[in-house]
């Protein structure tokens, strides 16, 4: 028994060492743990000589010294995380566009009906080409032909009729219409010149024109443009070849007049004339006292006729 009772002895104070150490580490951990009635029985002698009591000790410490029974951790309450927005990217995205709703269309189907099959009309013709106008040529003569020659003197002036006068030449038409007169000679009986003054008068001009010689005065033309207006008035721009007494000079003429209801042209002339451009001398009378002057007149009042 004394063998057992030192046994449990050691093994006693051993486990009060080992509970004394234990209480230091945890004051120095700063638990200071309140010494119980337990604690105190610790330094009960009377473990040393009873082993019943020892054991009891024994299992006292046992509680005393193992450490308290860890406390369960509090349950956390999950914390909701907050999302955390996408950080937004540097690059703008168009967004796409929105397209309207598209409309619900009802098909209605048309009641058929049958159209009428229009007819091929055939292309209109072609436009007439430009007419090309009728150009002609029509023969004329002169008809009812006034012409006088008008002078001075140094004692009155006088007057000479033409009374023998002849004329031919050709219209050139275009569409019925006169647009020339060509190849004109009008032709001037010298001795068909009568003056009021007398046979002594008549026979003086006769001899200024060289009548024996040169017994007609001619006027011939070409070719000369006729202008008719919307009022039927005549107009004629003539330069043709004039020869009196041998001598032949170029003599512009204007001719006016109207174009009368059955197409013949009724026109009229003045021009004036010297006759030393002719190489002709005026006549001189009553041992000269009586002179000629050298520029006379010459006006024509005639019709055209087809």
């Amino acid at each position: 028994m004394k063998h057992y009772s030192f046994t449990y002895a050691l093994i006693g104070l051993f486990l009060v060492f080992s509970a004394i150490l234990l209480v230091n580490c945890n004051g120095s951990a700063g638990d200071k743990t309140p010494v119980t009635e337990e604690k105190a029985a610790l330094t009960d002698t009377t473990a040393l000589t009873n082993p019943v009591v020892a054991i009891e000790q024994r299992d006292t410490i046992a509680k005393i010294v193992a450490p308290p029974p860890a406390k369960p951790a509090p349950k956390k309450t999950p914390v909701a995380k907050k999302a955390t927005p996408a950080k937004q990217q540097t690059s703008k995205v168009t967004p796409p566009a929105t397209q309207p709703a598209k409309e619900k269309t009802e098909v209605v189907i048309p009641a058929t009906t049958t159209t009428p099959k229009e007819e091929t009309k055939p292309a209109p013709p072609p436009p007439p080409a430009p007419k090309t106008p009728v150009v002609k040529q029509v023969a004329f003569t002169l008809k009812s032909t006034k012409a006088v020659i008008k002078g001075s003197s140094t004692l009155h002036p006088w007057e000479s009729n033409i009374t023998q006068m002849e004329g031919k030449g050709s219209f050139e038409t275009k569409d019925e219409e006169i647009v020339a007169v060509k190849n004109v000679e009008i032709k001037i009986t010298v001795k068909g010149i009568k003056s009021k003054e007398g046979k002594k008068m008549d026979d003086k001009t006769f001899d200024t024109f060289k009548s024996d010689d040169n017994p007609y005065i001619i006027y011939t033309l070409s070719n000369a443009a006729v202008k008719i207006n919307d009022s039927n008035a005549v107009t004629i721009e003539a330069n043709g070849k004039l020869t009196m007494a041998g001598n032949t000079q170029s003599v512009p003429l204007s001719a006016t007049g109207k174009k009368l209801p059955n197409g013949d042209l009724q026109l009229s002339v003045s021009k004036k004339l010297k006759m030393t451009d002719f190489k002709m001398e005026p006549p001189v009378m009553m041992l000269g006292t009586i002179k000629v002057g050298n520029e006379v007149t010459v006006v024509f009042d005639f019709v055209l006729e087809r």
